[in-house]
């Protein structure tokens, strides 16, 4: 019988990157699914970590580093 693989943590990249526990707080208000529609295909951690950026170096959305799912995602 094959074990499911264990999740390894993510590393946060950026100092603005939220750690696992922080993410488990966060996750049930955001990961909530349409009963309808298309499947998401974005990680949304990944999204919350790109407006985290840009909310605290202040940056253009143009300017957020290649990382990160683009700015007509994550704005």
């Amino acid at each position: 019988m094959m074990r499911a693989p264990t999740p390894t943590p993510v590393q946060p990249v950026y100092e603005t990157d939220m750690r696992d526990a922080e993410w488990e707080v966060v996750r049930p208000h955001v990961d909530v699914r349409a009963k309808t529609g298309p499947q998401r295909t974005v990680d949304l951690r990944i999204v919350l970590h790109a407006r985290l950026y840009k909310v605290r170096t202040g940056c253009q959305w143009r300017l957020l580093p290649r990382g990160f799912p683009p700015r007509s995602t994550v704005s």
